[in-house]
């Protein structure tokens, strides 16, 4: 299933839009919410933490299509977003947030179709990364495997340990699942367990030693005797599809 999202104070055109995920048969495989508001959509956002398409009115009353796309991408870099307008004229803000696509509301049906159609397309091409629901202290967010650089045992779940090379700084977010069900979700994106207690992204490692690890970040992990055959065998191997 998607979830999708619609954000437009005008409610006849968010019938539209129904009736045309309805016509493309989809609305068994959508989830759609609706908000007729900026500030109706960002109060309930961290509700909506696996939004898969957001469709965003620029022109709104109150807050704008713009403001509230500049929070969702504080919230959710990946999710597929489409501004919406009855006038088109995208503006530097707009870009920043990278929109998908802009449609414009005098589209006839077949051209919204059409529209609609790509934009599923765009989502189902790179729906295949999962995503861990986090929580920074203040919000829910979607993490990639990518940005993981490990995760640990915490008195509650997990903390999940990221890395951006465009933020040069570490960031740790919470999360309420456990370890092993974790790792079952990230095995297939180089992930290994250097301990029992914390799995890495073999990506994300600098150097390796015997009986410890140095990550991307320059933490010094410990490598447990239990998992050193593990950790080394899954590098070996990561390494040889990489390089061949």
């Amino acid at each position: 299933m998607y979830n999708m999202a619609i954000c437009d104070d005008d409610k006849g055109f968010i019938e539209f839009v129904k009736e045309i995920i309805r016509e493309l048969n989809l609305l068994n495989e959508v989830n759609i919410f609706e908000y007729l508001s900026g500030e109706e959509f960002l109060f309930d956002m961290d509700n909506r933490y696996d939004l898969d398409l957001v469709i965003l009115d620029i022109q709104m009353k109150e807050m704008d299509g713009n403001k509230v796309s500049i929070e969702l991408r504080k919230r959710y870099k990946n999710t597929t977003l489409v501004f919406c307008s009855g006038i088109y004229k995208p503006s530097p803000e707009n870009i920043k947030v990278a929109p998908f696509r802009f449609l414009l509301k005098e589209y006839s049906k077949s051209k919204m179709l059409m529209e609609f159609k790509e934009i599923f397309e765009h989502i189902k091409a790179n729906n295949d990364e999962p995503a861990l629901v986090c929580y920074d202290g203040k919000h829910y967010l979607q993490v990639q495997p990518h940005e993981i650089v490990y995760v640990c045992i915490a008195r509650r779940g997990t903390k999940i340990h990221t890395y951006s090379e465009k933020d040069t700084e570490e960031k740790i977010y919470s999360c309420k699942y456990s370890i092993d069900k974790i790792y079952e979700v990230l095995k297939d994106y180089h992930f290994a367990y250097a301990h029992n207690s914390y799995i890495v992204n073999l990506k994300h490692i600098k150097k390796q030693n015997k009986d410890e690890i140095q990550m991307v970040t320059d933490e010094i992990l410990s490598v447990s005797r239990s998992r050193s055959k593990e950790l080394k065998e899954k590098m070996t191997l990561y390494f040889e599809r990489k390089y061949r």
